[in-house]
């Protein structure tokens, strides 16, 4: 963050046998531990639970749930989820301990290579989509997982004494969570790190390795998130053209303005795929590797 002091929140599922914690860093690159909250208490096990149960796949699908909750509105009903998980003095409260499973065991038609956990409590969830729309179940999810989001970042700064807030974790990825730490709480300093999964870690592994040996005492900002391979013009041209034929599109120069001629082509219906610059790291899609679409349109899913 390049701040010389900082409240530290992490939020997440269970990797490292905790959910959240709160620290206070300062300005010598220490972080003391003021508060955690156990795995089985998880705010991110919820939000996990809760995209699987919408037909999504788990630690990878939770962006669309995000996503689907801005269809919601509520519609004045109590929210289902209300008090699952709460929040005491910093520390995540829930009322079930959260169970795992094997995902494809439970999803033998959603089978995936890599996958990284199931919440059994899933099936729990699913008879309320029989009561209610997609876009309300996500939308009630969402809800309580941003309340719960603030309630432990207003904790964190009351108990660290700090007004400057930075971010990590799954869960700490929630952008209109964090809109809403930003908008309610008003933190002087909030920076959320970009790549703040579990691949961020071998950043801040070297990072403190440096500091263990002394080769920097000072804070050190991150600039900016690009820090991936990079290719020429020339090699993109070669390697978009070797299957321009294939697959029977026409390649165009839009070097000039290539703002207003994306702009174009996405009013028109196209999908855009981008590809310049060095790839960012982290989950997020910053344009220099992303696919764009006109939301406006259900065609584009």
């Amino acid at each position: 963050s390049g701040l010389h002091e900082a409240c530290v929140v992490t939020m997440d599922g269970k990797g490292d046998g905790l959910s959240s914690t709160i620290y206070v860093g300062r300005e010598n690159g220490e972080m003391e531990l003021l508060r955690s909250s156990k795995a089985t208490d998880s705010l991110g096990s919820f939000y996990q639970a809760a995209t699987e149960a919408l037909g999504f796949i788990p630690v990878d699908g939770e962006y669309k749930t995000m996503g689907l909750a801005a269809l919601g509105k509520g519609n004045g009903h109590d929210n289902p989820f209300k008090s699952i998980v709460s929040v005491q003095d910093g520390v995540l409260q829930s009322e079930i301990d959260w169970a795992f499973r094997s995902f494809n065991h439970a999803n033998p038609d959603q089978r995936v290579p890599n996958p990284l956990g199931s919440v059994a409590q899933t099936e729990d969830f699913k008879p309320l989509l029989d009561e209610m729309p997609r876009e309300e179940f996500a939308y009630f999810a969402q809800e309580h997982c941003e309340r719960n989001m603030v309630a432990v970042a207003r904790d964190a700064l009351r108990i660290s004494g700090s007004r400057n807030l930075v971010g990590a974790g799954g869960v700490m990825l929630n952008v209109k969570g964090n809109a809403l730490i930003r908008d309610e709480l008003r933190p002087e300093k909030l920076f959320i790190y970009p790549d703040s999964g579990d691949s961020g870690l071998a950043a801040g592994a070297a990072m403190e390795a440096l500091r263990l040996e002394g080769a920097h005492s000072q804070p050190v900002r991150l600039q900016m998130p690009y820090f991936g391979h990079s290719f020429t013009a020339s090699e993109i041209s070669v390697a978009v053209n070797s299957f321009a034929e294939e697959h029977s599109f026409q390649v165009t120069d839009v070097s000039e303005d290539p703002a207003s001629a994306v702009a174009e082509q996405l009013d028109a219906g196209k999908v855009i795929g981008t590809f310049q610059g060095r790839l960012e790291m982290g989950p997020r899609a910053l344009g220099n590797r992303s696919v764009l679409a006109d939301p406006r349109s259900n065609v584009v899913k």
